[in-house]
């Protein structure tokens, strides 16, 4: 599976942590966590916080071999001597006597035990340790006679905490180990592996009629296990997309330092935009740098130009719908309004280019030096296209160049889906594909005759304050509050003319007919009239 990315956002869209779909086993047991490849935290500006934000990481798995030793004592801790009791006793190691008639203690640097009467009986010292289940465990310990030269045994063994022999009684002869403080160390691996995890005990013992002591040194259980631990180190690459889920630009300030919000460049550190408000004179009670009205925990600043309140609004099927601010909203009325008024006005033109894809939207229009110019229509015409084949065609007509593996992945999955192992889907795919490829060139018309026209809804607006201030202005008497819809009306009616009159004709003539379309293109939008009585005669228009 690709890695996919998903970004956990508050309602202001700063993006806080980034994860991954991949899961992380937790070590030693079957848990997992997630994958998080960035977190962040910031400033009610934008900056992000010292010490609380961690950019991505490039984490390795390292296997470490280790020993672990459930006891492990060479007895060295105590300077003075220190009795052995008849109960585990934290002060001495957790070794205690288990047996009557036996003293010990711990003296320089080992256990000494020693026969108290009690006849030739068997006496002895233990410990408790936990084990874990399936692991291997090796024993390694140092023993040594001390005090009387007498028939003695030697020995030691390990039982559970239910006393049954893991370990049977090992024996050593008197004359086998050394006389302290000489010893003889011994060894055993692999010697035991429990079955599952509990408390086993060691017993050291010896037998002798006479006083013959005991000396224990160096007392090791262990075993070997395998740690897989995870190392992760930054990789110095930040979430391309952070405060306000606005795309950072790392290079020049730093990360986290510096956004693009489309119009504008934004920084975090300053808390203001670097550039002056292209709509200023709109909003004159701002400072012309001011960022989310100076309201960075409730607000943002849309694309640099309009400031959003953060509070989203949500359709009945729960999808989040687009902010509009208080600006936007009133602009899209108004184009809502043009629509409506030219359908209202003109029903047999509006009808006409309604078979169209057209969309009428807002914009600001770069303005001639000559005069006003208040709106714009971009039209897209078919063309006509050579192509080696049908496949290369469907190629360039879906804008995808992997459309046909993607076709082929969609009939594999239709084909698992469907449990077919005949795959009817994948099989219909590869003639298609074939029939396609080898069809030989093909000539086609690509596209579709559809146009985009904008609105200069601000620079009309701005006319008309200027219009109640200037005297001057009033001469322009075609000018009335019904501007925008008849501004509307005449790029409706470029698209009539090109559509009904034009395009018929050879390309190599369009342009010559410019002139011609404009002289009644401002002739039918200049008869908006608010009048449904007065239509324009589409199918007979006299277009001299």
């Amino acid at each position: 599976m690709d890695r996919n990315e998903y970004e956990l956002n508050n309602h202001l869209g700063n993006v806080f942590t980034t994860v991954s779909d991949r899961r992380k086993l937790v070590c030693s047991t079957t848990s997992f966590e997630a994958d998080v490849i960035n977190t962040y935290d910031y400033s009610p500006f934008g900056a992000p916080l010292p010490g609380r934000s961690l950019g991505a990481l490039k984490c390795s798995n390292y296997t470490i071999h280790s020993t672990l030793y459930p006891i492990n004592e060479d007895f060295n801790t105590y300077i003075t001597p220190v009795n052995i009791l008849n109960i585990p006793s934290p002060t001495v190691l957790n070794y205690y006597i288990n047996t009557p008639n036996t003293t010990g203690k711990i003296l320089n640097g080992r256990i000494k035990l020693q026969k108290q009467g009690g006849g030739g009986i068997t006496r002895g010292v233990a410990k408790n340790f936990s084990v874990v289940s399936g692991k291997s465990y090796n024993v390694k310990f140092k023993l040594a006679r001390s005090g009387a030269a007498a028939v003695a045994q030697f020995g030691f063994r390990i039982v559970d905490n239910a006393t049954n022999l893991v370990v049977p009684g090992t024996n050593f002869t008197y004359a086998s180990i050394n006389t302290y403080p000489a010893n003889t160390a011994q060894s055993y691996a692999n010697l035991f592996t429990p079955s599952a995890n509990g408390t086993y005990r060691v017993e050291f013992y010896w037998t002798a009629s006479a006083n013959v002591d005991l000396n224990i040194d160096d007392v090791q259980i262990y075993y070997e296990d395998v740690v897989v631990s995870q190392v992760c180190v930054p990789t110095g690459e930040g979430s391309r997309f952070m405060f306000n889920g606005k795309e950072q630009d790392p290079e020049m300030s730093g990360e986290g330092n510096s956004y693009d919000y489309g119009f504008r460049m934004y920084s975090a550190r300053l808390g203001k935009f670097i550039s002056v408000d292209p709509f200023i004179k709109h909003f004159g009670h701002y400072s012309s740098y001011q960022f989310a009205g100076n309201s960075p925990i409730s607000s943002i600043d849309f694309d640099g130009l309009q400031i959003v309140n953060a509070a989203y609004n949500y359709a009945n099927d729960g999808t989040r719908l687009l902010l509009k601010t208080e600006y936007s909203q009133k602009v899209a009325d108004r184009i809502d309004e043009v629509i409506s008024l030219i359908h209202s006005d003109d029903a047999a033109l509006f009808d006409y280019v309604n078979q169209y894809d057209i969309v009428i939207t807002a914009g600001h229009l770069e303005q001639p030096h000559d005069g006003n110019h208040y709106g714009h229509i971009d039209i897209q015409v078919p063309k006509l296209m050579n192509f080696k084949n049908e496949a290369e065609k469907l190629i360039y007509e879906s804008g995808n160049s992997n459309y046909w593996n993607d076709e082929r992945e969609k009939s594999y999955a239709e084909d698992d889906k469907n449990g077919d192992k005949d795959q009817p889907a994948f099989k219909a795919w590869n003639k298609r594909f074939n029939d396609a490829y080898n069809s030989g060139p093909v000539t086609a018309m690509v596209g579709k005759l559809t146009a985009t026209i904008t609105i200069d809804i601000d620079k009309i607006d701005e006319f008309y304050r200027d219009a109640a201030t200037d005297p001057s202005a009033n001469n322009m008497k075609w000018f009335s509050v019904s501007t925008a819809h008849r501004t509307g009306k005449h790029e409706i009616a470029h698209f009539f003319l090109f559509a009904k009159f034009i395009m018929p004709l050879p390309e190599s003539q369009h342009n010559s007919y410019g002139a011609k379309e404009e002289k009644h293109a401002r002739k039918i939008g200049n008869t908006y009239d608010d009048n449904p009585d007065t239509q324009t005669d589409t199918d007979n228009y006299d277009f001299k």
